[in-house]
């Protein structure tokens, strides 16, 4: 089975985070990203080999190069009507890499996964982009993002996955509260206060408020 044509950039933060955008919804999901340190460029492994790898056509410019090759998962995330249709996390390898097998062999290849609000803040802080697959590269209409002007930090989800998002963020906040309740379990004390104050702190930094 082949791939629908899609067009992807990559996008990155100082965070030390990087991720694609496709331009529309891929027929397969991708499981995993390979990178070649020495070509610079970008391969999609599909889930269960549905269809063959996707080589993205446009290789990493030598500015992002050290960035990708210290990170060990990549967001995915595509575009539907304007929209966020796609929100994954996977996982990053790679090929010729001038640190060795050490690193690579850290890293907690984990299966892909859903990744609605981290997805949403790694667009928010998003500072530098490039685009790394185009359907056609000789279509001078794709020379630039595929964001096509839209603005990555106000981008929202399909109406599909709002109730996801929801419930991821409820997860998060049921998480925090047993954490304040393990470290203070006899009340709300002046030590507790603090740490409700830090962690509604830490949420007003993760939603850019």
């Amino acid at each position: 089975m082949s791939h629908n044509p899609v067009n992807i950039d990559l996008f990155l933060n100082p965070h030390g985070e990087a991720g694609l955008l496709f331009d529309r919804l891929p027929l397969h999901a991708p499981a995993g990203a390979i990178y070649d340190a020495q070509t610079r460029d970008l391969t999609l492994e599909i889930a269960g080999g549905a269809t063959d790898p996707l080589h993205l056509n446009i290789g990493v410019e030598d500015s992002h190069n050290d960035l990708i090759l210290l990170t060990q998962k990549i967001y995915v995330g595509a575009l539907k009507d304007g929209r966020i249709g796609l929100s994954l996390e996977i996982p990053l390898y790679y090929l010729n890499d001038p640190y060795g097998s050490a690193f690579a062999d850290n890293s907690d290849g984990f299966a892909p996964r859903r990744s609605m609000t981290r997805f949403e803040q790694f667009m928010k802080r998003c500072s530098a982009a490039q685009p790394v697959h185009r359907a056609d590269l000789g279509d001078e209409d794709m020379v630039g993002s595929v964001l096509r002007g839209m603005n990555p930090r106000a981008l929202e989800f399909v109406p599909e996955l709002l109730r996801h998002q929801l419930l991821e963020k409820n997860r998060h906040a049921k998480a925090e509260a047993n954490i304040i309740q393990s470290i203070v379990p006899g009340g709300m004390g002046q030590s507790s206060m603090q740490v409700v104050r830090h962690a509604a702190d830490r949420r007003d930094e993760e939603s850019g408020e």
